[in-house]
């Protein structure tokens, strides 16, 4: 194993325990350890920046955020550092889609969210995690992309409403791919060469490290490419089949304080 400078963490169901509803104790002491010790401390995010709670970020204080599946990289402040945005064909392109089957849209941006259609349902998405902090604007008219392009977006359909969305957009597939939430009416929408690794890829070369400096803790399906990237990729207890069969080790469940024993066992806190 070669040395640690660097330590990963995805926040859903990695970081946060939704049982407890909340980021467990032995995690956040565990990473202060990690701090103590002199390793970069990073999250790697489906969420904007603006998605995560002030909870998340005064008990993580990461040093560097990758947001939005790897859209953008922040530092500690939620300064950006890089990002990746749509066009304005491909942002008019979703929102014709959304439109039409009268789905809830959101735009994501660094510091903002910017809700299209159905705001109130959209705004709770993202309140699991603590204290929702995230500001968001309603654009009634639809058209703050001519100000700013985004991110990424999230669409919200009931009834099989989100399947119709994704199978359209994935008839573009040079443009557009889907990450579905469990619930099974909400997507969050991102580009096909944008994901957590592509970003870690820039921020670990920027830092001057490599990847075989890494250490990565995941769980679900859209963080596959980071953990066979990382030098060490652990898959959560309670991560998806997928993502066990690429990691080189899997730790005990978020709730069972995975991170904190693995990291304890591998004598790096």
């Amino acid at each position: 194993m070669h040395p640690v400078k660097a330590a990963i963490f995805d926040v859903d169901r990695t970081l946060f325990d939704y049982r407890e509803k909340k980021i467990p104790d032995s995690t956040v002491s565990a990473i202060r350890k990690l701090k103590e010790q002199g390793i970069t401390v990073i999250v790697a995010t489906a969420r904007s920046y603006a998605e995560l709670s002030e909870d998340l970020l005064g008990k993580i204080e990461a040093d560097y955020y990758v947001a939005a599946s790897g859209h953008c990289v922040q530092d500690h402040a939620g300064r950006e550092l890089f990002s990746l945005r749509f066009t304005y064909e491909e942002t008019e392109l979703v929102k014709q889609i959304a439109c039409r089957y009268h789905a809830g849209l959101t735009l994501k941006y660094p510091d903002c969210n910017c809700l299209y259609a159905d705001p109130e349902q959209m705004r709770e998405i993202y309140s699991n995690i603590g204290h929702p902090r995230c500001p968001t604007l309603y654009c009634e008219t639809m058209d703050y992309h001519r100000e700013q392009l985004p991110l990424g977006f999230a669409v919200r359909g009931e009834g099989g409403i989100r399947e119709r969305i994704c199978e359209e957009l994935a008839s573009y597939p040079d443009l557009f791919r889907m990450e579905r939430f469990g619930n099974g009416i909400v997507a969050d929408i991102y580009a096909p060469g944008a994901n957590k690794m592509t970003a870690l890829v820039y921020l670990i070369a920027r830092l001057g490290l490599s990847a075989e400096n890494c250490i990565a803790f995941g769980d679900g399906q859209n963080d596959v490419e980071m953990i066979r990237w990382a030098g060490t990729g652990i898959a959560m207890g309670n991560a998806c089949p997928e993502l066990k069969a690429v990691a080189d080790a899997v730790c005990g469940a978020t709730w069972e304080s995975g991170i904190a024993e693995f990291l304890r066992e591998k004598k790096l806190i």
